[in-house]
């Protein structure tokens, strides 16, 4: 009896010691093909790379914060900034990686479905950070309660204009650019949609990310519902009813290329217009 237990554990030893594994390196190289150590020192420089003036308002927060009307809020939001983003970056790359899979499995949706929650609770947290610099840097003097600071200005609820005075207040007191930007239907719609997967994350349940075999080509793929609402609303007899089912569908590497140029230009422009602001403030 003892013999075939220990036959068992053995076997279960085989198994789980085979290449069937996940693991995330600690070693990159960069575009110069230099031997670069560590994650936090590879994403950090990635970011950077990416949101070239990030250095420079950071340099300027840090060098000014004591004279700064709001320095030491700025710079705590500027570090979540780099944080989440680095995060972003770090989600968006196993998400790939777990994509370029042959023949995924359930333990590749779970892995799949763990980057895709979490970069999803990151680039969301990147609009609520942006949203409360431009609290501190524009909009000072403007009374707000937490709940009305947020650039969605969309609001897909029931609520009635929960961040109308928050908008109103951008455009009395942004930069025309940046607020004809934020406003923008192309805008806000991304925005909206990031939303709508956060709140189902944090607050509702699962978004159903899902293996689909496309019979046709052989593929096989990891997918996720453009609306993350689907399968939570519909009866799953009502599921095989609808037409053209396969373009409610996309990948999450399909997902994230939608996301994260939006985050990279709001980036980019609020960067400039924060640094704008604070220069002709500064002391």
């Amino acid at each position: 009896m003892l013999s075939m237990m220990n036959d068992r554990i053995d076997k279960i030893k085989r198994i789980q010691s085979g290449d069937d594994s996940y693991g995330i390196s600690k070693l990159f190289y960069d575009e110069n093909n230099n031997l670069c150590r560590g994650l936090h020192y590879f994403y950090y420089s990635k970011m950077k790379k990416r949101i070239k003036s990030y250095q420079n308002i950071w340099s300027f927060i840090i060098q000014n914060k004591m004279q700064l009307l709001r320095g030491h809020e700025l710079e705590e939001y500027y570090v979540s900034l780099s944080e989440q983003y680095a995060y972003l970056l770090f989600n968006s790359d196993q998400i790939v990686k777990l994509e370029e899979k042959p023949r995924p499995d359930n333990d590749d949706v779970f892995l799949m479905t763990y980057f895709t929650y979490n970069l999803i609770l990151s680039a969301k947290s990147i609009l609520d950070v942006f949203a409360w610099i431009i609290k501190e840097a524009f909009l000072i003097s403007v009374s707000l309660k937490p709940i009305e600071v947020s650039i969605i200005f969309r609001d897909y609820s029931r609520e009635t204009e929960k961040h109308a005075k928050f908008k109103k207040a951008c455009k009395d007191n942004l930069d025309v650019k940046l607020c004809e930007y934020l406003c923008s239907d192309g805008t806000q719609t991304a925005f909206s949609t990031l939303e709508k997967h956060r709140d189902i994350v944090s607050h509702k349940g699962k978004i159903h990310i899902m293996i689909h075999d496309n019979k046709d080509t052989g593929e096989v793929n990891i997918v996720k519902p453009k609306d993350p609402e689907l399968f939570r609303t519909m009866k799953w007899g009502e599921q095989h009813k609808k037409s053209n089912r396969e373009y409610e569908f996309e990948t999450c590497s399909q997902f994230v290329d939608a996301i994260v140029p939006i985050l990279d230009s709001l980036f980019v422009q609020m960067n400039e217009s924060v640094l704008r602001c604070l220069q002709m403030h500064e002391v």
